[in-house]
């Protein structure tokens, strides 16, 4: 019963790409080993450990401002539907994303919202395209 109430969810999946943005730098410590001198016995030597402060850069994935309020409008229009929406962000890929990527890569305009039927709209999206969009999975 569960698997047969699944099915009669549809599908409605907003991709976004956030861009990565330099937020600062954060300090990390590096371990690295050095001698020490002579060791405590004949013919050997003693090894040290030595700590150095590097800055790396610190990245965040920041939604532009465009897409941020374009999700908000997806997110409410679905809710008043009682449509659940999935928000993918294509720009965080690692191992498990790659296969996201590979659905989204027909997509050159993000964000690009896409239902079940693969039918989609990408780019500049207002509030009439959404509902009109979102109402042919009534």
């Amino acid at each position: 019963m569960l698997s047969r109430a699944v099915d009669l969810i549809h599908k409605v999946i907003l991709y976004v790409k956030s861009v990565r943005t330099l937020i600062g730098a954060e300090e990390r410590e590096e371990k690295r080993l050095i001698s020490g001198g002579p060791g405590l016995r004949p013919g050997g030597f003693r090894m040290s450990i030595a700590y150095d402060v590097k800055k790396v850069p610190a990245y965040a994935y920041v939604l532009p401002e465009n897409q941020k309020k374009i999700s908000e409008m997806v997110r409410d229009v679905a809710e008043r539907m009682a449509l659940t929406v999935r928000i993918i962000d294509v720009s965080k890929e690692n191992f498990v994303r790659r296969g996201i990527q590979r659905k989204a890569e027909g997509i050159r305009t993000f964000p690009a919202l896409v239902i079940d039927s693969a039918d989609r709209i990408e780019g500049e999206i207002n509030k009439e395209q959404i509902e009109s969009f979102l109402s042919r999975l009534k």
